[in-house]
């Protein structure tokens, strides 16, 4: 029995399939608990709440956040240049239809480009570069939208929670897990418009869920009512079915409806990780297949279940995974847990210094039971005086005084922030000051680059994965003909119009789609490189070596092409008055007869 066959086999024991589906997903969530308690600690130090909420009321909580500022700079750093797709044909040079292949691969980049831009590509690298440096890793999820664009349809990559991805323990990256699931909580309303006429499943589902992990919350995931069953259905504990079951129809109330949520399982498994020969094939073949399946489940109902290869043409899961730097582990390395140390230290030594202060300015008062002075006349007014009883004991407690050095310690846990994240005040957008400021300014951006160089290669590599999987879309999905917005390089938009089956190749059979590899231009996400290059380009500009185009193109300059055809222009009429006047200057005077005056 072949592997798919095994699994449709299977497919009406949806009860069995559900239940390995939880299986696998208990046995990821033990392993994600230890970490997302550790997540809920970064995100709230990025989110400059440091302290414990059991802190007393009385005492200060100042923070000075460092950390977020080191990260938005990085962030902002490594997305300051556009990326750039290169897609090359594979194709055989000497075909008839080589050129137009490679034609193709040409639009296929201009399209990448055009997605990039309106489908706000960028916005969700932003967002995944944020969860690498709080988080350890971040993730992109790349599926086919069919709603955008008018109901035309187009590829989306979007930004996917960390927290609700729970993966494979063993696995040490996407490539080697035999499965991925992501857990999210569905509004009924959603869940509705994804999975019609199965509102037969919210009835044994809705109140039964699993508490999916929050950012700010103490939670550990465990089982638990994702909604008060008794918050709709008048204290009687059970929900009735929202969408009715099959035949009877209605909805129960609006609040019901609009309120109401259930957890998702969506999980993406390798064939021969679900079933095993020796319970689901009495032939027990062995599984050399890796296939990857979908099932979508609601913890005891599937909702779906197909195979990767008839969903889409690559036939692989969804997911790209990011890291800042891959150290064999599938989490990563977060910056802000070697950031979480020196920050905490600054916001205690803040706290002693705003205590101090609050102290000296309204120090503690001392009385005894015979002072005969009522608590309400303490009150620290300018020129107040006060009247003891004899003998007795009152006064104020004078605090220490504090260390002259506290100061300095902060200013070195500060630096030794920036020395983790080897990014200074200067490059996080503090200017310098003196004469040769722009070199200080230089020097120590391109030290700092140094720091960041390996990560972004890897946001290069996930990006060509990623990009790979939004290009397949394309080429499988874009059937019919439409026109697309396209911004160039100078900044200018123009249209391209793609025909009906624009990226199928002619051949033999009749016609296929076109095979391609696609990757991240080389360079195009590092900053610093275009840094240089400008400076070598107005080097090589002032000796003559090259033109104003090769400048502006160095400069990305918005609107370059009309500035140089304004430029060219002025040349041109330039070059001819010269022309002209020299003529009339040097050209011999004729007389009457034509001879020479």
């Amino acid at each position: 029995m072949a592997v798919a066959e095994r699994v449709e086999h299977t497919q009406g024991k949806d009860h069995v399939v559900a239940g390995r589906i939880n299986g696998l997903f208990d046995l990821a969530r033990k392993e994600m608990n230890r970490r997302h308690d550790r997540w809920r600690k970064a995100y709230r130090l990025v989110h400059n709440r440091g302290w414990a909420a059991t802190r007393d009321a009385w005492m200060p909580s100042p923070t000075a956040s460092e950390i977020y500022p080191i990260i938005s700079a990085l962030v902002g750093w490594m997305t300051d240049q556009r990326i750039r797709f290169q897609c090359v044909a594979s194709s055989d040079p000497h075909s008839q239809y080589s050129n137009f292949q490679q034609k193709l691969a040409q639009d296929l980049e201009t399209v990448l480009d055009s997605l990039w831009v309106n489908q706000n590509f960028e916005g969700e690298v932003e967002k995944v570069l944020f969860d690498s440096f709080i988080y350890g890793t971040g993730f992109f999820k790349c599926v086919y939208d069919p709603g955008s664009d008018g109901g035309a349809g187009n590829p989306v990559m979007r930004r996917c929670d960390p927290f609700t991805l729970f993966i494979d323990p063993n696995a040490t990256s996407l490539e080697d897990a035999n499965y991925i699931i992501e857990a999210r909580e569905l509004s009924l309303v959603e869940f509705e418009r994804r999975f019609p006429n199965r509102g037969d499943v919210i009835e044994a589902d809705m109140g039964a869920g699993y508490s999916l992990p929050t950012r700010d919350s103490s939670d550990s995931g465990s089982k638990a009512p994702m909604a008060n069953p008794a918050a709709h259905s008048g204290g009687s504990g059970t929900v009735p079915p929202v969408y009715g079951k099959p035949g009877q129809g209605g909805r129960v109330s609006d609040s019901a409806y609009y309120d109401g949520s259930i957890t998702v399982f969506e999980a993406w498994i390798k064939e021969n990780t679900l079933f095993s020969p020796e319970t689901d094939d009495d032939e027990g073949e062995p599984f050399n297949v890796t296939e990857w399946r979908c099932i979508v489940t609601t913890g005891s109902h599937v909702l779906m279940n197909e195979r990767a290869m008839d969903m889409w043409q690559h036939g692989l899961h969804p997911y790209v995974r990011y890291t800042n730097h891959d150290i064999g582990d599938m989490w990563g390395i977060a910056l802000v847990d070697h950031l979480a140390d020196p920050q905490l230290a600054i916001n205690r030594l803040l706290a002693s210094l705003q205590q101090h202060a609050e102290l000296v300015s309204n120090p503690i008062f001392m009385e005894d039971s015979r002072s005969g002075i009522p608590r309400t006349k303490i009150v620290n007014r300018p020129g107040q005086r006060i009247t003891k009883g004899a003998g007795s004991e009152a006064g104020w407690l004078v605090p220490p005084q504090m260390p002259n050095d506290l100061q300095e310690l902060i200013s070195f846990y500060i630096a030794e922030m920036e020395r983790i994240s080897g990014l200074s005040g200067v490059v996080r957008g503090f200017s310098p000051t003196g004469r040769n400021a722009q070199g200080v300014i230089d020097s120590v951006a391109e030290s700092a680059f140094v720091r960041i160089r390996l990560a972004l290669r890897n946001l290069e590599r996930s990006l060509s994965q990623a990009g790979n999987l939004v290009a397949n879309l394309v080429v499988e999905n874009y059937s019919l003909p439409r026109v697309m917005s396209i911004v160039g390089q100078d900044g200018e938009r123009s249209m391209l119009a793609l025909r009906a089956r624009h990226f199928f190749v002619p051949n033999e059979q009749g016609a296929s789609p076109m095979k391609f590899s696609l990757f991240v231009r080389a360079g195009s996400a590092m900053p610093i490189s275009r840094a240089a290059r400008i400076a070598e380009a107005e080097t090589l500009f002032a000796m003559g070596a090259l033109d104003a185009q090769a400048v502006l193109e160095a400069h990305d300059y918005p609107n370059r092409e009309s500035i140089l055809q304004r430029l060219n222009a002025g040349a041109q009429l330039g070059i001819g008055q010269s022309e002209n006047n020299m003529g009339s200057r040097n050209r011999p005077r004729q007389g009457p007869g034509g001879g020479s005056g």
